[in-house]
């Protein structure tokens, strides 16, 4: 009875010994194989709330976008130095051609709906066209005011210069709003003591000019557009 009763126990020892190694094996797999289900889980939902709620409020964007909401095109582009602008030096016929053609849509057409959504008004245009919307022209002209503009009085001048002055700070204004980490370096030239600025530019991220200009071309508000425009609170001329 004794012998029956140790044969029945090892058995039954023999059987526990043998599942309890298989079953340690297997709970590490099981274990690493849930952890990773799960963090992929999380990662698919983290990117699907950030897509479809991206954090506008809290991270603001710079906007490469036109009233419509088009993309603008951007490229690489070197800047280039004056010498060879086309749009720099002495006043000619060939950089006032130049000066015209790049600022011909100096003057735009925005819908009501359009300067609602950045919280402004403008002049309306007439029948329905929209509202009125500006680029500056005028600092270059100030610069060579002998030529374009020989008759100016001093009271006139007082004027211009205010006018400039704002134009600067708006410049200014836009400069750090878009600031530009593309670095200019220095070098030794060898007939000064004091490091000098190297007049190569490095490559910039930049909106393509001509995609621009094609986009905002059936905004363009003419030249015989703005003529016709007049202050209605004020009364008409001769009375």
């Amino acid at each position: 009875m004794d012998g029956s009763d140790n044969e029945e126990n090892e058995q039954f020892l023999q059987h526990h010994d043998d599942d309890d190694p298989s079953s340690c094996k297997h709970r590490p797999r099981r274990t690493l194989l849930l952890h990773t289900i799960f963090f992929i889980l999380y990662v698919c939902f983290t990117a699907i709330v950030l897509f479809a709620y991206p954090l506008h409020s809290s991270i603001p964007r710079l906007n490469t976008l036109t009233l419509s909401g088009e993309p603008l095109a951007l490229r690489w582009q070197r800047f280039v130095l004056s010498e060879e602008s086309p749009y720099a030096g002495p006043p000619s016929k060939d950089i006032d051609r130049a000066w015209t053609k790049l600022l011909d849509h100096v003057n735009l057409r925005a819908s009501d709906r359009e300067l609602a959504s950045s919280n402004q008004t403008s002049v309306q245009l007439p029948s329905g066209q929209g509202s009125l919307v500006w680029m500056d022209k005028y600092l270059r002209q100030w610069i060579y005011r002998d030529h374009y503009h020989p008759e100016v009085s001093p009271e006139e001048t007082l004027h211009w210069l205010l006018h400039i002055d704002h134009c600067l700070d708006l410049i200014r204004q836009a400069l750090m709003c878009r600031a530009d980490t593309s670095l200019m370096t220095f070098h030794w030239a060898a007939d000064r003591r004091e490091p000098m600025l190297k007049l190569e530019s490095p490559e910039h991220v930049c909106v393509d000019w001509k995609d621009l200009m094609e986009k905002v071309e059936s905004r363009r508000v003419s030249d015989a557009d703005m003529a016709v425009l007049t202050n209605p609170n004020l009364a008409p001329d001769g009375i």
